[in-house]
């Protein structure tokens, strides 16, 4: 692999319970194959929160979003957000997750509670990777 070139793998699901019993060694099989940086996916309150204590155990190396699954979105309610917004101070936390994306798509009444979760909640993630 060109050392001016690293991988970042930026969905990965190791928050799901499948991989509870064999985690670490995915992530570690990952390091091996060249991956140098994971975004540990979050889709619920208590999968972002999952998904942040993993990026924990590997500073710099893996990091979280925080957010819900578009189908879960009807239990998005004010606390979930304010939850979701104090994830995301946190330095691992690297985007807020995939309602955003999909609140046209699935014509969501979340969007607008959502977005002001949103707005000034996250630091930009930048690097020179390749």
């Amino acid at each position: 692999m060109d050392a001016a070139c690293e991988i970042v793998d930026i969905g990965v699901n190791l928050a799901h319970r499948s991989f509870q019993s064999d985690r670490k060694e995915v992530i570690e099989r990952a390091f091996a194959a060249g991956v140098r940086t994971m975004i540990v996916t979050g889709t619920s309150l208590a999968g972002s929160q999952e998904a942040l204590r993993i990026a924990g155990e590997y500073p710099d190396q893996l990091f979280a979003t925080a957010g819900v699954h578009p189908h879960d979105s009807r239990n998005c309610s004010e606390e979930t957000i304010s939850e979701l917004r104090h994830f995301a101070t946190s330095k691992a936390v690297v985007a807020i997750g995939r309602v955003v994306l999909r609140v046209v798509q699935f014509r969501l009444p979340i969007g607008a509670l959502f977005l002001r979760a949103v707005q000034s909640s996250l630091r930009p993630f930048s690097s020179n990777r390749c």
